[in-house]
């Protein structure tokens, strides 16, 4: 059977890296993106696209997703954002009656993972160190400051707040939505990021110490080769039975990694993974297929560091209106 891959929300910054990384490997024929806006940087690297709605229906926006599916005879799910993984993860029987092979974790990592708190408490099950961790109620000693009260769910930076004193601490727990507070690890400059996969025969890692820009994504990156992460690595991938790719985030402190946050999902460093030849898309698409063969992957010698570079796009003759966006 022929496959065709879908690739949602193409012009957010991971799906713009997904489709870099397909376009090398395949033809762009099979490659269709979709986002709920025409103007995407990497339209000339799929074969066709169509305009998504929202997904805050959910009902509706997997029906509408369901009928392009069968329209453009796609064989294959990436969907890049947790909501539409939230989605796909609940509506699983549906996709799979529909003949669809859709890229998600199980249910039961993407329960842990997508609750900063539920990972915290699976992280102190694995043995491993992790911050503090409380909900507002849970509260009754002293807090020392700083802490980082943020969303016990959902991902960027936009409602993550470090908080100094008590009256900051009281009007963050007011204006952000299902809070948790997590003692302050460490330095910005001691933050790391991991990819890991696994096809539940080998368990690959790739570690970089990163540095943020102002939309909390990775923009300068060091490999890192470090006994003690792959260790961690290890462990997680044992206790989650993990098949697929996902990526922690950490902090050091005192020689001591502490894990803050697990991303169930390919993650924004996916195009400098790819780059080094740890090509955990590709990976993961084949282990939808049913190959669980051996995979090569060795780290090249360092150092190695990474820039996250920014490009212009212009659109001459494109419009929603047009016949290359098909509704």
């Amino acid at each position: 059977m022929k496959v065709k891959y879908l690739i949602t929300a193409i012009g957010g910054d991971i799906g713009n890296s997904v489709i870099h990384c397909l376009y090398n490997e395949f033809s762009k024929n099979i490659l269709v993106g979709c986002d709920v806006t025409p103007f995407i940087p990497g339209y000339d690297e799929i074969g066709e696209f169509f305009l998504a709605p929202p997904y805050l229906e959910e009902e509706k926006y997997l029906e509408f997703i369901l009928e392009k599916c069968k329209k453009y005879k796609i064989t294959h799910i990436l969907p890049m954002t947790e909501g539409e993984i939230q989605i796909f993860n609940k509506y699983r029987e549906k996709t799979r009656l529909a003949g669809l092979k859709v890229m998600i974790q199980n249910s039961d990592l993407l329960d842990i993972a997508f609750s900063k708190y539920n990972t915290a408490l699976a992280i102190k099950v694995m043995g491993l160190n992790s911050p503090k961790t409380w909900k507002p109620g849970e509260i009754t000693e002293e807090i020392e400051y700083p802490v980082i009260v943020k969303p016990d769910r959902g991902c960027g930076s936009k409602y993550v707040k470090i908080i100094t004193n008590l009256n900051e601490y009281h009007e963050a727990i007011s204006i952000i939505p299902d809070a948790v507070i997590q003692e302050y690890i460490g330095k910005p400059e001691d933050e790391y990021t991991v990819g890991l996969f696994s096809n539940g025969k080998n368990v690959k890692v790739i570690a970089f110490k990163r540095m943020l820009d102002l939309n909390g994504m990775s923009k300068v990156v060091e490999v890192i080769e470090d006994k003690k992460i792959n260790d961690i690595a290890e462990t997680i991938a044992k206790y989650f039975n993990l098949k697929g790719s996902i990526n922690f985030q950490m902090r050091k402190q005192r020689d001591q990694y502490y894990i803050f946050e697990i991303n169930p999902r390919i993650s924004s460093t996916v195009g400098f993974r790819y780059k080094l030849g740890f090509k955990d898309i590709i990976w993961w698409l084949e282990l939808l297929d049913g190959n669980e063969n051996e995979i090569y992957y060795k780290q090249e010698e360092l150092p190695i560091m990474g820039v996250r570079s920014y490009e212009e796009k212009i659109f001459r003759s494109l419009s929603i209106t047009s016949k290359t966006i098909r509704l």
